[in-house]
C-alpha cells in the first residue's frame, strides 16, 4: 500500500508539470532582425505552436540583440529584454537545436507544396504543408492570421539581390503575407 501511495505522489500534477522551455529565435521585422531567448510556458512546443497559441499581442525575448540583417557587419545592439509585437513579425527562424516534437496523436497527414511567398522586403520560397485534399490553387491560406512553418526555404531580400540565404525551417506570419503563389514541381 505504501508503494501505491508513493507512486501516486510521483505522478505529475498541474503544479509539478514542466514549466516550459527556452529556445533561441530570430524574428525578422520590417527593418530589423531581433534575436534572443524565447521562454514558453507548459510543455515544450515548436516555435510555430508557441506563436499560434499565445493570445498576447507581444512576444518577449531575453538576452536580445537588434541589428539590420541586410547590412554586413552591423554591430548588434544588446538588451536584457526585447518586446516585439506579434503582428510586426514577418518571419521567425528557430536558432537553437530542439528535440521538441509534436504529440504523435496530434499529427494530421499533410503534403509538402512548393510555394513562393512575399512579405514586405523579402521573397520566401519553400514548402508549406497542406491537407492532401486541398488544392493549393483554390485554398484560402491567406484568410488565416496564424503563423505557418515552411521547410527547405530560400530567402531573398528584394532590395539587395546579393542578400539571399537558405534556412531549413522558417515560420511565416500569414497576416504579413502579401502574395502566395503555389509552384508546380
Amino acid at each position: 500500500m505504501t508503494d501505491h501511495v508513493a507512486s501516486a505522489s510521483r505522478e505529475q500534477t498541474p503544479a509539478s508539470a514542466p514549466d516550459g522551455a527556452e529556445m533561441t529565435v530570430e524574428f525578422v521585422v520590417d527593418s530589423y532582425r531581433v534575436t534572443g531567448d524565447l521562454r514558453s510556458v507548459g510543455a515544450p512546443r515548436r516555435l510555430v505552436d508557441i506563436l499560434n497559441v499565445s493570445d498576447e499581442p507581444v512576444v518577449a525575448l531575453r538576452d536580445g540583440a537588434l541589428d539590420d540583417p541586410l547590412v554586413e557587419g552591423d554591430e548588434p545592439r544588446r538588451f536584457d529584454t526585447v518586446q516585439v509585437h506579434r503582428e510586426a513579425i514577418l518571419f521567425a527562424v528557430p536558432r537553437s537545436d530542439s528535440d521538441v516534437h509534436p504529440d504523435p496523436y496530434d499529427l494530421v497527414e499533410k503534403v509538402p507544396v512548393p510555394v513562393t511567398i512575399t512579405v514586405p522586403g523579402f521573397e520566401i520560397a519553400g514548402n508549406v504543408y497542406l491537407l492532401p485534399e486541398i488544392n493549393p490553387n483554390d485554398g484560402h491560406l491567406l484568410s488565416s492570421r496564424h503563423f505557418i512553418p515552411m521547410t527547405e526555404v530560400s530567402i531573398r531580400a528584394v532590395a539587395s539581390s546579393e542578400a539571399a540565404w537558405f534556412e531549413p525551417v522558417v515560420v511565416v506570419n500569414l497576416s504579413r503575407v502579401q502574395l502566395f503563389a503555389p509552384r508546380s514541381g
